[in-house]
């Protein structure tokens, strides 16, 4: 912008380099975004300049907003002279708005002396407290100096002493600022709420690759995000990496201790179209039962907040799963039946072996490690013979000896998914079920049991299928010997 002067010179001009001040983009309630701008003096005269600020459009009253009714213009009907033809002229004049006191936009200063062939620089400062399109106009209004030898530095508002009341012109400039709200974009499935969510899940004793999970965090919004990552739960940052090549002021100031451990980089300065990718971890301890009981499924919630350095936090929930090895036990050999409670070997003459067969099946996704072993019966107390029930007096005759019991196997390895037994009962009149091939996984491990007896009476014991960072399962057998022939009973 150029300004006429007396005899023809030209006294002021604004610089280079506008074209960054007034449209630029920032988070909300953060900063202030700062620009400079110069203002040359290119005639041979002192020069006073002061500004003056104007809001145009703001989405908050607290921060200057414009008065939409108000009226910008006063219109006035000019009363004809005597004679004129002119009936109903009508005079515009424009209503000068009110100054900006408060408002996102800060000039510092608001006023200075630009001496001849000399330039001064000004400070344009914005900070809003909620997200929107922001928009101003700056003027200023030059004014010639005459007559003062020694100039301040700065004006004092409303001394007119030493100017010249000759019109010079204005420099305009034109504001706008965007306030966004910060928001990382992540490359994951949303949750039915809305939100993000990434999840995990770990095996005990076998590593899982869903352990372990990598994603990127982008800025698709045109303003720099600075933000500190913090983890909430279960959950740990293994490393961090980003193609920004703005550094966060914190990301510098890591402790010794910090180093030592080689602790990922938590403090970002996101550049618009720039990332951090991520790779995390879900930190389950399968052998501390208290936090993390023996089931099947344990579900644990966390948070991955990045906390934006305007004062807002944007939320990713995390899950994370353990599931431990589970073995389910089959004593009908076939699907759909309820395992018996007692294995019964009936009555079998102590010459003789009796025969049984149980199944145990893994359906959960990992191998099971699991062991046969004996399990001493427990003893109950006797309060009164007149009020024991049939198990109890059967419990009460009964011995408890593991060398009347064999096994086939009695530890292994069972491997994942095993597939079903056959649903329909077997036998002489029934067809067998043909497996379909689409049924792919492993056959259920079958133990067989011998009985055996000693003598004639009851026998009854209690073993335990222990399964390593699993559930195990208690089975009692129970069989009566006889030296009768012919009472044999299986």
């Amino acid at each position: 912008f150029f300004f006429q002067a007396e005899d023809g010179i030209r006294d002021f001009c604004l610089s280079r380099g506008l074209g960054d001040v007034y449209k630029r983009q920032i988070m909300a309630n953060y900063g202030p975004l700062t620009r400079s701008i110069r203002l040359q003096n290119t005639g041979p005269k002192d020069v006073r300049l002061e500004w003056k600020l104007y809001n145009l459009s703001s989405p908050s009253s607290a921060e200057g907003q414009v008065d939409n009714q108000r009226d910008y213009f006063e219109l006035k009907i000019v009363e004809p002279e005597l004679g004129s033809s002119l009936i109903g002229k009508l005079e515009w004049n424009s209503i000068e708005p009110p100054v900006a006191r408060d408002g996102p936009f800060v000039v510092e200063p608001m006023g200075r002396f630009i001496r001849g062939r000399k330039e001064e620089p000004f400070t344009i400062k914005f900070k809003a407290k909620q997200p929107g399109v922001y928009d101003a106009v700056l003027v200023g209004k030059p004014a010639l100096v005459k007559g003062l030898v020694h100039l301040p530095e700065e004006p004092v508002e409303g001394d007119e002493v030493g100017l010249d009341d000759k019109n010079i012109g204005s420099v305009i400039l034109y504001l706008r600022a965007t306030s966004v709200t910060p928001m990382l974009f992540l490359d994951k499935a949303t949750k039915l709420t809305g939100k993000k969510r990434i999840r995990f899940q770990k095996w005990a004793l076998v590593t899982n690759p869903k352990e372990r999970r990598s994603f990127l965090l982008k800025n698709n919004t045109t303003t720099n995000l600075v933000f500190e990552l913090q983890v909430n739960g279960p959950f740990k940052i293994l490393s961090t990496f980003t193609n920004s090549p703005e550094k966060h002021l914190l990301s510098s100031l890591k402790t010794s201790a910090a180093k030592m451990k080689k602790e990922a980089e938590r403090y970002f300065n996101l550049i618009p179209s720039s990332y951090v990718q991520i790779e995390m971890t879900f930190v389950a301890d399968v052998r501390d039962h208290n936090d993390w009981p023996i089931s099947f499924r344990n579900y644990k919630t966390g948070e991955l907040s990045a906390l934006f350095a305007n004062g807002e936090t944007q939320v990713i929930d995390l899950e994370g799963v353990l599931i431990r090895p589970v073995i389910y036990l089959n004593t009908t050999g076939f699907e759909g039946g309820k395992p018996d409670d007692v294995i019964d070997f009936g009555l079998v003459h102590i010459n003789n072996v009796s025969t049984k067969s149980i199944f145990i099946s893994n359906p959960t996704p990992l191998p099971a490690q699991w062991k046969l072993s004996y399990v001493k019966y427990p003893a109950k107390k006797i309060v009164s013979e007149l009020t024991l029930t049939r198990l109890e007096k059967e419990d009460l005759e009964k011995t408890d000896d593991a060398t009347v019991w064999a096994f086939n196997i009695s530890d292994g390895m069972l491997n994942a998914n095993s597939i079903p037994l056959s649903t329909i009962p077997i036998g002489p009149a029934l067809p067998t079920e043909i497996t379909n091939g689409d049924n792919l996984g492993y056959h259920p491990q079958e133990i067989k049991i011998a009985f055996q007896p000693k003598r004639n009476i009851i026998y009854k014991s209690k073993y335990r299928i222990t399964v390593q960072e699993g559930p195990s399962i208690d089975i009692i057998l129970r069989g009566r010997g006889t030296y009768d022939e012919n009472k044999e009973k299986f």
